[in-house]
């Protein structure tokens, strides 16, 4: 969360933002919008939230 707000508070900094274009959007979304990528983006937090907290479960 905090790259997502940092980066979006430097693009409103840079000067006005426009929205992308929706077919753009849909392809980006197509290319890492699915479940498989999700799970690859996900695994590197799991394993330092696991590692952090290893009683986590218990």
């Amino acid at each position: 969360m905090d790259n997502a707000a940092r980066t979006q508070l430097l693009a409103e900094a840079a000067g006005a933002t426009k929205p992308i274009p929706h077919e753009v959007a849909k392809l980006t979304a197509g290319q890492v919008g699915t479940h498989k990528g999700g799970c690859f983006s996900f695994q590197p937090l799991w394993d330092w939230i696991t590692a952090e907290e290893p009683d986590l479960f218990n």
